[in-house]
């Protein structure tokens, strides 16, 4: 009886430690895909027009699409006005 008992109980350590891991493991796998799907990207610095120019702007950004065509109308724009960017 006493056996049985200790059996039954190691199932259910078992089956404990089993959804705890599993829990884990899916919880990892989604902090990495959210990670690699969302993720920035590093934006490459650059300079724009003359460094003595005026007036001086700085652009601070991370990668993405978005941003990076937002990022390159701004800058066409300051081109025109002789801007250092």
């Amino acid at each position: 009886m006493a056996a049985r008992l200790l059996m039954l109980s190691m199932r259910r350590w078992q089956k404990t430690l089993l959804v705890t891991v599993a829990v884990a493991v899916a919880i990892f796998a989604f902090v990495g895909w959210y990670r690699l799907h969302y993720s920035m990207g590093v934006a490459q610095p650059f300079e724009v027009n003359d460094p003595h120019s005026q007036p001086r702007v700085l652009i601070a950004t991370q990668g993405s699409e978005f941003k990076d065509a937002v990022v390159t109308a701004v800058v066409d724009h300051l081109k025109k006005r002789s801007a250092y960017v």
